[in-house]
């Protein structure tokens, strides 16, 4: 039964990668098409440099010259982001016949956002006799809502996974190292996430950033049913930018902001066009709630086990470098050169996969059995 289970659970992880991609490449389509546009009217328009604190507040306004520049920053983070996110899942497919860790986890987190944020909303509308009130984005001149969404996706995600998380984390194991009870990351891994462990001060301050992005959103224009939905999309982003990186985080939120221009550009295709988008809707339907019962037990079970004894008592036994771990497939605390991870998956004789890139690892053999008495040689 559980080798079923573990079938099915990775043919579902598979099918959300394809499906994640498909929507991905449609929306990096829409991007593409509508940046000359999009360009070409920024030099007439002003933007304000945000910042939340909950309330959304402008620093300074970007006009012309500076406007446009942002916006093709913007553009390259959300083109260098899908970009890797393509070829480092394509080529562990292709080379390594795996499917990395990094892009399920992307790729299921996104169907949960959208599902939960479409349960939450048709619950209210069961209940509420007016209608949830949103942004009329539909009066704007259709090249700022292609800006306005983009721009959602990089500078939303520098905000508050970044300002909100990234930082506040680095000052956070800088007083903790100075108190010898930890150890920083290089100061890049906080602006561009990834390899992080998540513990006590993670969770916090996920929760933190991810509660104000959830304000942010209703006293920015929202009212309060879209906290919860932001709220859960938050710590889904914030887990991802500190698991795998900000371009994980970039591409939930890219992949959110232009469902609807996806949508929108298979419309144009005709008949075959709507058929596969009733076809890609109702995979969307059944991945949202494959990955909502997913995480929410993984949740579950997680808080279950730091509260009992027994997860308190495995936890302190773990060794990092003791040779196959006999309570799992994982090692920890050995740092990846390459990402900074420190989780890792046992391959067999002295190999170690990285569980956040992939990278396949040959520990040398003084390392191996630190801590442990070697075999005896024959």
């Amino acid at each position: 039964m559980n080798w079923w289970l573990k079938q099915g659970e990775e043919i579902a992880s598979i099918v959300a990668l394809a499906v994640f991609l498909v929507l991905i490449g449609l929306n990096f389509t829409a991007l593409v098409l509508a940046a000359p546009s999009v360009f070409a009217h920024l030099w007439y328009a002003q933007y304000y440099f945000l910042i939340i604190t909950p309330w959304p507040i402008g620093l300074f306004p970007l006009a012309g010259p500076s406007l446009v520049a942002w916006f093709a920053v913007i553009v390259f983070a959300i083109s260098a982001s899908v970009i890797y996110y393509y070829t480092t899942n394509f080529w562990a497919i292709v080379k390594e016949s795996r499917v990395p860790i990094a892009g399920k986890r992307t790729a299921e987190l996104y169907f949960m956002t959208l599902f939960v944020t479409l349960v939450v909303y048709y619950i209210v509308g069961l209940l509420s006799p007016a209608p949830p009130k949103t942004p009329d984005f539909q009066e704007y001149p259709e090249w700022a809502q292609y800006m306005a969404l983009a721009y959602a996706s990089f500078h939303e995600e520098l905000i508050t996974r970044v300002f909100l998380l990234g930082l506040p984390l680095f000052a956070v194991h800088g007083i903790m190292q100075i108190a010898g009870r930890g150890e920083m990351r290089p100061l890049y891994r906080y602006v561009v996430g990834g390899g992080f462990e998540i513990g006590r001060s993670e969770v916090l301050f996920i929760l933190f950033s991810a509660s104000m992005f959830g304000v942010a959103h209703m006293l920015g224009g929202w009212d309060w049913v879209k906290v919860l939905p932001t709220l859960v999309f938050g710590i889904a982003a914030g887990y991802l930018f500190l698991r795998m990186g900000l371009y994980a985080s970039i591409m939930l939120h890219f992949g959110t902001n232009y469902l609807s221009f996806a949508i929108a550009l298979l419309m144009k295709g005709g008949l075959f066009g709507a058929l596969f988008m009733v076809v890609l809707v109702a995979f969307m339907l059944a991945l949202g709630l494959y990955a909502t019962l997913k995480y929410a037990y993984l949740v579950w079970k997680e808080i279950a086990d730091h509260l009992s004894a027994e997860g308190a008592t495995r936890r302190g036994v773990i060794s990092p470098l003791s040779g196959p771990d006999p309570l799992g497939p994982y090692w920890h605390r050995l740092r990846c050169r390459q990402c900074g991870g420190t989780t890792y998956e046992y391959l067999g004789g002295r190999r170690i996969r990285c569980v956040n890139c992939g990278r396949v690892i040959d520990v040398p053999e003084e390392l191996w059995y630190r801590g442990r008495s070697r075999p005896p040689r024959t």
